[in-house]
């Protein structure tokens, strides 16, 4: 008598994990995510993506993209893909991507590209921003994917050798009105600071760029995540325009320190509604203006945005 051992049947080999899960795109209710190819003996078949422990969608072996919808504005999500073959055999999931949706703004946002999303220049600093510093300082500027507070990208500004007063900074102009009340604020990632200090600053110009009044909001202190910088107020009655800084000030000798910026905003309420007297005879009546906004789609000829377009003529009441 003699025994055969039988010997395994089918294929038992798992696909290698996916890699460089990404988002390439984040919305308030949706991610767009991107991972490169797996591997696998036979050939992987798909791919399931999860949201947590839950599978929001599958792709088949040749697709290595897919759009995460049905999400809420401002929440944190964490997703994960696993590569499956025909056999049923699936492999371990890729490193976990923590994604945040965006939050819409409750009044349009006067900056352009305040997420620092879109960066197509050399410079290392996203498009529509302008980045200046003292003479003689070192310094750095670059657009990262890690710490991000929302989106997929943030805006990073390093120095060293600043001397007190000496900066290292960001900013853009916009139009505003006047008279007004205003929130300017960002999202700030602090990775360190020896005689220096993190500043969200805004300088108020008139029409001749005379400066007519300033606003700021500072941290001292390395942070353990993003924390906010805000300001609100009143733009001054003069102010036709509002330059809106992120600054890395020396505060001292030998002044050194980086941080990560992101969501910087700009946003003016519209003004109350003004009832006025009907002339003298007529019936008694009142008149509603308001303002009405277009969102900023290019800078004007002066490198200032534009998104304040005019007031609405509103119903006449009797």
């Amino acid at each position: 008598m003699r025994f055969i051992q039988a010997m395994p049947s089918g294929d038992t080999e798992a696909p290698s994990a996916p890699a460089g899960l990404t988002a390439v795109a984040v919305t308030e209710t949706t991610v767009d995510l991107s991972w490169t190819v797996s591997t696998d003996n036979t050939g992987v078949t798909g791919y399931d993506i999860y949201n947590g422990s839950t599978v929001v969608g599958s792709v088949n072996g040749t697709t290595t993209t897919f759009t995460v919808t049905n999400l809420t504005a401002g929440t944190s999500y964490t997703f994960t893909v696993k590569a499956k073959d025909a056999a049923g055999n699936s492999s371990a999931a890729n490193t976990p991507l923590s994604v945040t949706t965006t939050i819409a703004p409750s009044s349009p946002n006067l900056l352009l590209n305040g997420g620092f999303e879109t960066y197509t220049g050399s410079g290392g600093v996203a498009d529509n921003w302008i980045k200046s510093f003292t003479a003689g300082v070192t310094q750095a500027f670059q657009t990262v994917n890690n710490p991000v507070f929302e989106g997929v990208q943030a805006q990073k500004l390093s120095g060293s050798g600043l001397a007190s007063g000496d900066n290292v900074k960001i900013h853009q102009i916009t139009a505003i009105e006047p008279n007004v009340p205003y929130t300017v604020s960002g999202q700030f990632n602090v990775d360190s600071l020896t005689a220096a200090k993190v500043q969200l600053y805004v300088d108020f110009l008139d029409a001749s760029n005379a400066i007519v009044g300033t606003a700021r909001a500072e941290q001292l202190s390395p942070t353990t995540g993003y924390i906010t910088l805000e300001k609100s107020g009143v733009t001054p009655i003069a102010a036709a325009k509002a330059k809106v800084y992120a600054i890395l000030r020396g505060t001292g000798a030998g002044g050194t320190g980086s941080f990560e910026v992101d969501a910087m905003s700009f946003t003016q309420s519209p003004a109350d509604p003004q009832a006025f007297n009907a002339p003298h005879g007529a019936a008694a009546s009142y008149v509603i203006f308001r303002p009405f906004w277009r969102m900023p789609a290019a800078f004007g000829d002066n490198g200032v945005s534009t998104p304040f377009a005019g007031w609405l003529l509103g119903s006449t009441h009797t």
